[in-house]
């Protein structure tokens, strides 16, 4: 006994002599605790109002699930409003009202329209189809604002946004990463394949699928990026022939996007350099850089983050593009300085 009990005390001092050697390290590494916690928010999408005074930003939490819609003021620098809704998210035409999609626990897709400034519902239904707990599905709102392309089980649904009945299914590929609507919003592709929206006709395919797409403003050219972000394609709808590729020597593409008048491109450049730093996030150098569509020469090249980005967007204007990281951070670029694009 006096032995187990000998034992007994020397495990309970070293406990003690342990314990007083990590608590100032807990305090020192406090911050970087809360600093992770705080990083399980995620940012989903950065969109516009068509008047670019506003920005609708929709992010999520991985600890708890909740997904909400944050309204900014552009001008002042300051929050309007912030309610659930989203990941994915459109400002509709009038620019007054924000549709968000999102997917409900039990499957199937919630659809609401809100109030931009308030939050407050107009309508909201959902509808029922089978998706995969597991399973973002791709989702596009279409520039008119009356149809929902929703890309389930390798299929798109079409989907009155005013009834939430749906128009018509179209043949996806298997794994749909992408959909994108034509400025027009009588096409849209969906990620391999070209389609006549009215007549649910395939017009074009591509030999393989893309993980991005997105249509110049004037509807002429589609913007790919390769299956693994090696390079940029862009095509011409009309032909369907590829115009040019873009390239870099290191690194992926993560993000494209078209200036309003549809004479750049941006795109996010990203490379891995390490990870396993706080909170085990990779970590490389994020940069967005300008193309000329005419030549596809580089114009400029912007440092962008420590992280990967995959959100960019402009205002319609032209003069603002704003780059949202994986990280939930967001850089505001002025494109009109005399001195090329500068951080504002």
């Amino acid at each position: 006994m006096k032995a187990e009990y000998g034992t007994r005390m020397s495990r309970i001092v070293l406990l003690a002599v342990l314990l007083a050697m990590l608590v100032p390290a807990v305090g020192r590494d406090q911050d970087d605790a809360w600093a992770c916690f705080a990083a399980a928010t995620r940012l989903r999408a950065l969109v516009f109002s068509p008047d670019g005074t506003m920005l609708a930003k929709a992010d999520d939490d991985s600890t708890t699930q909740r997904k909400r819609v944050h309204l900014l003021d552009v001008t002042k620098g300051q929050e309007v409003s912030s309610f659930e809704g989203g990941p994915d998210i459109a400002f509709l035409p009038d620019g007054k009202k924000l549709i968000t999609v999102g997917k409900r626990k039990s499957g199937g897709l919630t659809i609401r329209l809100v109030m931009a400034k308030t939050g407050v519902d107009v309508r909201e239904f959902d509808v029922p189809v089978k998706i995969k707990e597991t399973v973002d599905p791709a989702l596009a709102l279409s520039p008119d604002g009356q149809m929902l392309a929703a890309g389930i089980n390798g299929d798109i649904r079409l989907i009155d946004v005013a009834t939430g009945k749906e128009r018509g299914k179209l043949e996806g590929p298997v794994e749909i990463r992408t959909i994108a609507f034509s400025p027009d919003s009588q096409t849209i592709f969906t990620g391999q394949s070209l389609w006549d929206v009215s007549s649910i006709t395939k017009l074009r395919r591509l030999e393989e699928s893309v993980p991005e797409s997105i249509f110049s403003p004037d509807g002429r050219i589609l913007a790919t990026l390769a299956r693994h972000g090696q390079s940029i394609s862009l095509w011409d709808v009309t032909s369907w022939k590829e115009i040019r590729q873009l390239e870099r020597p290191k690194g992926m593409f993560t993000a494209i996007t078209f200036s309003p008048d549809g004479a750049n491109l941006a795109a996010a450049n990203y490379i891995r350099t390490g990870g396993g730093g706080l909170c085990n996030w990779p970590t490389g150098k994020g940069t967005i850089s300008l193309w000329d569509v005419a030549t596809g020469s580089m114009r400029h090249e912007l440092e962008g983050s420590m992280y990967e980005i995959f959100v960019l967007a402009f205002s319609p204007d032209g003069r603002t593009l704003v780059s949202g990281d994986i990280r939930n951070g967001i850089k505001f670029w002025k494109m009109d300085s005399g001195n090329g694009p500068q951080l504002r």
